[in-house]
């Protein structure tokens, strides 16, 4: 084999590699939508120093303004589904929670176009990162709940559930996007520090 084919060769060899490793981490990492947001944010926060035009700044925080307050309604309309699911014996009643279901589902989706308005004003590793968020919200279009409601999402569906999961699940995503919104205003107010100087 020449040298050239040997090196044309390698490199297909590393190109389908690194395609097939980039599934397995999409398929392994993803654990949740509360903790992909709230990475998220962190690694925002993490990297306030990279917004030194004070245009940019101005943006991001304002879009993150809209974000927090959609995520404060995101996590009310989830707290209040949880809240009537437990009340009522852990029994689904289609009257209800149908519409409340709908309800959520419209809520995140306002949360990924939120996101999105983010992706530009951002470096390239974090408008990756938002844009795996929104793609992962734009999945429930397609009924793939279970990767943000999990055993809310087998109940909903019909199926048996593991109620102490279900519960641990509820309290996990409340912590973990009431931790992001508090990590929302620490980051917007340091944006205005940048954009007032």
């Amino acid at each position: 084999m020449t040298k050239l084919k040997l090196t044309i060769s390698l490199f297909l060899l590393l190109f389908y590699s690194s395609i097939i490793s980039a599934q397995d981490v999409e398929i392994n990492e993803f654990k949740s939508l509360s903790s992909e947001i709230f990475s998220f944010i962190n690694n925002l926060n993490d990297n306030i120093v990279s917004f030194f035009d004070k245009e940019k700044a101005k943006n991001v925080e304002r879009n993150l303004r809209y974000f927090q307050n959609d995520l404060r309604e995101y996590l009310k309309t989830r707290k209040k589904l949880m809240d009537y699911i437990s009340q009522n014996n852990y029994v689904i009643d289609n009257v209800k929670t149908k519409p409340l279901v709908a309800k959520l589902k419209k809520k995140l989706e306002k949360l990924s176009t939120r996101l999105a308005k983010v992706t530009p004003y951002i470096n390239a590793e974090m408008s990756s990162h938002a844009e795996y968020i929104i793609d992962k919200i734009h999945q429930t279009k397609k009924a793939q709940q279970e990767l943000f409601l999990s055993e809310l999402d087998k109940l909903i569906n019909g199926q048996s559930i593991d109620k102490e999961k279900l519960i641990e699940d509820g309290l996990r995503i409340y912590n973990e996007l009431s931790k992001s919104i508090d990590l929302i205003s620490v980051v917007r107010e340091n944006l205005k520090k940048v954009y007032k100087k």
